[in-house]
């Protein structure tokens, strides 16, 4: 009774083992379109396609799909390394390691790529070399028939790879008479037409799948807590950077990293500058130019405030502000370009043409609250204000507009030459009123702050 159970299983063992030696593959997934030989291999595949690992590991906690995979981890933990080569003595811990080794002492190279011809032992050093043939198709140009002659050659390789060639995104699946990788991108299949269109691994688009589940459309999933690299400054460290640059607001981040050379020992400076401006908010700026100022000016400045405080805008509208600028005619000032590194830093292109002196012209004006502006006189080329040619200045272009502006005040910027006697003398003479402007006082710089 036991032989009728017994023959029918045998006979089927026997048909399934007959089938290992064609190349007939009649069980395929139903998930991605691979082929095997027997029912079993099938099944195993299935599972890995199953979000389910029941299997974990006790030291690591590392979960797995079967229980086969969890035992052969648990060798790695246990560290037992019965295999032994005979020629160097290195020892293994899986047999098929050691075949792998042996394979390289005899000099076999079984798995050669057909483009550069370049042959290897071991097989996953195979699919590597052949994932940096894909990735320099990708960065080359797309259309090209030396292109579609390696591509043709990647597929002809029939390598597990777990990445996407250019043209079809076919991957190993395919290559064991699956379905073409391209029929699925072409009914926009998810991952797969992302990556062609992107012409990136598919793998790296999976985890970021699986992490946006039911989000809505243009929505960026969060960021895994615990994800990126190790933070290279502690709290701590955040602090003392941040109250040795509140003490001196001119520490750099070089000047920091050698102040404390123990504390940020493995902090590169990019980082400290990184803290600096995005975490604690100190951000590097420009310092504003400020006129110096001697005990003498600023009691000048205050006495001046006290004597004028009750005059209203009226007030200032009836006083006759002037002042004279100087301009370059060559102007040296430097800016910033993109220049190319194969190109000189002195190419005409990406030079700024500068003069050692320079003509100056210098421009002189006067305006008030009044009647708006007064004239404006361009003194000859090289030629500098000073107490003689001044007067010359006030008569040709400042009385003729003081009676039609009606002020009764006119102040000038206070320059040695502007209070010789001669210039003193002809504004009494002419009956003008000056007002005395403190030094350095720019807030009353009126001409100067009008032509900003």
């Amino acid at each position: 009774m036991w032989m009728v159970d017994f023959v029918p299983k045998m006979v089927t063992s026997i048909v399934e083992h007959i089938k290992t030696h064609t190349n007939e593959k009649p069980h395929a997934c139903k998930v991605c379109g691979k082929k095997f030989k027997n029912k079993g291999g099938a099944t195993i595949h299935m599972s890995s396609h199953s979000q389910e690992k029941p299997f974990e590991c006790e030291e690591c906690g590392k979960k797995f799909t079967l229980k086969t995979n969890l035992n052969h981890h648990l060798k790695i933990h246990e560290g037992i390394k019965d295999f032994v080569c005979d020629i160097c003595g290195q020892k293994f811990i899986f047999k098929n390691r050691l075949d792998h080794h042996m394979r390289m002492h005899r000099g076999e190279k079984d798995y050669v790529c057909k483009i550069c011809g370049k042959g290897y032992s071991w097989k996953p050093s195979f699919i590597q070399h052949m994932k940096r043939h894909s990735i320099k198709l990708i960065r080359e140009t797309e259309d090209s028939p030396e292109n579609d002659k390696k591509n043709s050659l990647l597929h002809e390789q029939n390598t597990p790879v777990d990445f996407e060639f250019v043209e079809c995104g076919a991957t190993d699946s395919a290559s064991e008479g699956g379905k073409c990788e391209d029929e699925k991108i072409r009914t926009g299949d998810g991952c797969d037409t992302f990556s062609h269109r992107l012409k990136s691994f598919k793998a790296s688009h999976l985890p970021l799948k699986k992490r946006s589940g039911d989000l809505p459309p243009s929505t960026t999933p969060k960021r895994k807590v615990g994800s990126g690299a190790v933070r290279k400054t502690s709290p701590r460290t955040d602090n003392i950077l941040k109250c040795e640059v509140m003490s001196d607001p001119a520490e750099t981040g070089s000047t920091l990293k050698k102040k404390h050379p123990d504390l940020l020992k493995h902090v590169a400076i990019r980082t400290i500058q990184h803290r600096l401006q995005k975490d604690l908010g100190l951000p590097t700026r420009l310092t504003p130019k400020k006129p110096l100022l001697t005990e003498a000016m600023k009691k000048k400045r205050l006495n001046f405030c006290k004597k004028y405080e009750h005059w209203t805008s009226d007030d200032w509208k009836k006083v006759t502000f002037s002042d004279e600028s100087t301009f370059r005619l060559v102007r040296g000032a430097s800016k910033s370009v993109r220049r190319p590194k194969n190109v000189s830093r002195y190419s005409p292109k990406y030079t700024v043409k500068t003069v050692k002196h320079p003509d100056i012209v210098m421009v002189w004006g006067a305006f008030s609250g009044c009647e708006g502006r007064g004239d404006l006189y361009f003194l000859p080329k090289n030629v500098t204000m000073k107490g003689t040619n001044y007067i010359e200045v006030l008569r040709d272009h400042m009385l003729p507009f003081w009676p039609i502006h009606q002020c009764h005040k006119f102040m000038h910027d206070g320059a040695p030459a502007y209070k010789s006697k001669t210039v003193t003398k002809f504004l009494s003479d002419n009956e003008i009123d000056v007002l005395e402007r403190p030094g350095n006082f720019p807030y009353l710089n009126q001409s100067k702050m009008l032509g900003t």
